[in-house]
């Protein structure tokens, strides 16, 4: 049985050194490389592999948010990563399958003996299943992420967290409206709220979050609602619970620019 195998990590360093490692392995075949969170998805999602070796640390999007996005469809992943005590914490709590960097050749066999064993056997419900444990301990990003991951038309790309004016709640799913585009995104709100960088982002309503720069004024509503235009024109209800301290905001932003 031919293993297929998708490398991904941005360091070429890594990704040579793992492909030296496989050369030694007679059933391996590699489907590709890729040098960010990006590619990896759509090459996971259109050549199904067996196993991928990911890389936890990648910027735009990372490992995790790798894992994430493609849900439920997981293939066989072997984790790599830099001795980090916030990664590698809930690695082990979760028992997943992870190699430090710099890659050790005899660990690295090990893991991919391992990987290998559960392809062959059929074994891949329990690896997988402690994966989708991990992705529910663990953030993809901090505050500092540079963007959102969007799957439209058959392309995924990142959109970059400034290019986004307002965020809609719809039902299970988000709304994102950045210019004359709106993109749909499988997050629930008040996570994506925790995600994003609270001097930039606000919440104005159950069911809507603004960023502060697009913000043009502030009128009163009825019974102490509010209602926001942003620089494009558009209008938005402001709920009274989060009226003052979105007024506070756009105060001390002023401040600020004066």
């Amino acid at each position: 049985m031919i293993l297929r195998v998708l490398i991904v990590d941005d360091e070429p360093l890594a990704r040579e050194t793992i492909r030296g490692f496989l050369n030694d392995e007679a059933d391996i075949a590699i489907i590709g490389e890729c040098r960010n969170g990006i590619e990896a998805i759509e090459i996971i999602q259109e050549q199904h592999p067996d196993v991928v070796f990911l890389d936890v640390q990648m910027p735009k999007l990372d490992g995790f948010g790798v894992l994430k996005a493609l849900g439920d469809d997981l293939p066989i992943v072997i984790l790599l990563t830099e001795f980090d005590e916030n990664t590698l914490q809930p690695l082990q709590e979760h028992a997943v399958d992870y190699l430090l960097k710099p890659l050790e050749q005899n660990r690295f066999r090990t893991a991919l003996n391992q990987a290998r064993g559960h392809v062959q056997h059929g074994s891949m419900v329990e690896p997988i299943r402690r994966l989708a444990a991990l992705l529910r301990d663990v953030k993809t990003h901090d505050r500092d992420r540079e963007g959102l991951m969007i799957q439209s038309g058959g392309r995924v790309f990142l959109l970059a967290i400034e290019e986004i004016d307002w965020i809609e709640a719809a039902e299970k799913h988000v709304k994102l409206h950045a210019g004359a585009d709106d993109h749909l995104i499988p997050e629930k709100m008040a996570t994506l709220e925790q995600e994003l960088d609270p001097g930039k982002f606000c919440r104005i309503h159950h069911s809507a979050i603004v960023n502060t720069d697009r913000i043009e004024q502030i009128l009163p509503g009825l019974e102490g609602e509010g209602i926001l235009i942003l620089k494009d024109g558009t209008k938005l209800p402001v709920s009274p619970s989060y009226r003052a301290k979105l007024e506070q905001r756009v105060r001390r932003g002023q401040d600020q620019d004066q």
